[in-house]
């Protein structure tokens, strides 16, 4: 996590469109201790076009079963750039 100032922290992280995200804050030291704050975040927009993560890999998945090698391959490379970039990019940044 990357220190805002003394004692206050920044997580940053992506959730793509459908996930949840679940949290929870704690506060050490003083008059509080322990938990604070706790929920679920879920993201707002939504794609219609199946290019989440999941719906990629279920698509490459099925394609592979149905020995469609060309269109497999083609989303087996569309999820690794993806990937990368998630990884390479924007983690990154965190």
């Amino acid at each position: 996590m990357k220190e805002l100032f003394p004692g206050v922290y920044q997580l940053r992280c992506l959730v793509f469109p459908g996930e949840l995200l679940q949290y929870y804050i704690t506060e050490n030291g003083g008059s509080r201790s322990g938990p604070v704050r706790s929920g679920v975040e879920k993201s707002s927009e939504q794609l219609s076009n199946g290019s989440r993560r999941h719906d990629i890999l279920q698509d490459a998945l099925t394609s592979r079963t149905m020995d469609d090698t060309d269109s497999f391959l083609e989303l087996a490379e569309d999820y690794m750039i993806k990937d990368r970039v998630v990884r390479e990019v924007i983690w990154e940044e965190s």
